[in-house]
C-alpha cells in the first residue's frame, strides 16, 4: 500500500493499528512497522486454526513443513502457544500427539513380552525422518522402562533381548558338530586333561628352576663378598 499509493510509512501503520484496535478492521498485523509487515483478516486465522485443529485430532500430528506452507512462519511456536494445554512431543520434522505415542509404546511393550520384535515404521508417519523416528522410538522405550530387555536395528525395528536368545539357542546344536567336526579334521587343537596336567607341571618346574637360580646367584654373590673382605 505505501509502494502503490505513496502513503507515509509512519502515518499508515497509525492508522492501521488504530483501525485493528477499533475493530473496524477484523484482523492483525504481523511482523511490525516494517517492508514485510503482512496483514492477516481474523476469517483467515479462524479458517488456519480450523485446519490445524482438524488435522492434528484426525491424524495425530503435525508437520512444521506443512504449517510453513499454510502460512505459519514458526511453527513450533505458534504450536506451543496454540497447544499449551495439550501433551506433544516435539521432533525436529514435526510434533505427535499422546496417542500416537502411546500407540509406539503399546507396540514395544507387547514385543518385549511376547519375547518378539515389531517395526515400528508402519505405524509412524512417513513425514517422520530417521531421526524423529529413532526420537519417538527411544522415548517410547524410556516411558516403558524396556532399555534393558530390547534394542532397536534398522533404525525402526524393536528386538526383544529374549527374541535374539532364542534364535541364538537354535543354532548351539549346529556348532557343537561344527567344533567337534574341526577337532577331528584338526587334531592340533584337541587339548586333554593330559595336557593340562603336563601344563601345571611345566609350569611348576619352571618356577622351581628359576628359584634355584636365584638362590644359587645369592649365594654365589655372598662368597665373593666374603672372599674380598678377607683379601
Amino acid at each position: 500500500m505505501i509502494a502503490a499509493f505513496g502513503f507515509q510509512e509512519h502515518l499508515l501503520y497509525s492508522v492501521l493499528e488504530e483501525l485493528v484496535n477499533t475493530g473496524r478492521l477484523k484482523g492483525s498485523v504481523v511482523g511490525g512497522r516494517q517492508d514485510k509487515a503482512v496483514y492477516i483478516p481474523d476469517i483467515y486465522s479462524k479458517t488456519q486454526n480450523a485446519w490445524v485443529d482438524a488435522f492434528l485430532k484426525q491424524n495425530g500430528y503435525l508437520e512444521f513443513d506443512a504449517l510453513v506452507r499454510l502460512g505459519i512462519p514458526e511453527p513450533s511456536s505458534f504450536v506451543k502457544k496454540r497447544f499449551k494445554s495439550s501433551k506433544l512431543l516435539f521432533l525436529r520434522a514435526a510434533c505427535v500427539g499422546q496417542a500416537l505415542v502411546d500407540q509406539v509404546e503399546a507396540s514395544v511393550e507387547e514385543a518385549v513380552n511376547s519375547a518378539t520384535w515389531t517395526d515400528i515404521q508402519p505405524i509412524l508417519p512417513s513425514c517422520l525422518s530417521v531421526e524423529d523416528m529413532g526420537m519417538l522410538i527411544a522415548e517410547a522405550m524410556r516411558s516403558t522402562n524396556v532399555q534393558s530387555s530390547a534394542r532397536v536395528l534398522g533404525d525402526t525395528v524393536v528386538v526383544s533381548e529374549k527374541f535374539i536368545s532364542n534364535c541364538l539357542s537354535l543354532f548351539d546344536e549346529a556348532m557343537q558338530q561344527k567344533a567337534q567336526k574341526e577337532v577331528k579334521n584338526n587334531p592340533v587343537f584337541l587339548i586333554t586333561e593330559d595336557d593340562l596336567k603336563q601344563a601345571s607341571m611345566l609350569t611348576e618346574s619352571t618356577s622351581t628352576s628359576k628359584k634355584d637360580k636365584r638362590e644359587a646367584e645369592r649365594k654365589k654373590k655372598s662368597t665373593d663378598q666374603n672372599t674380598r673382605r678377607w683379601l
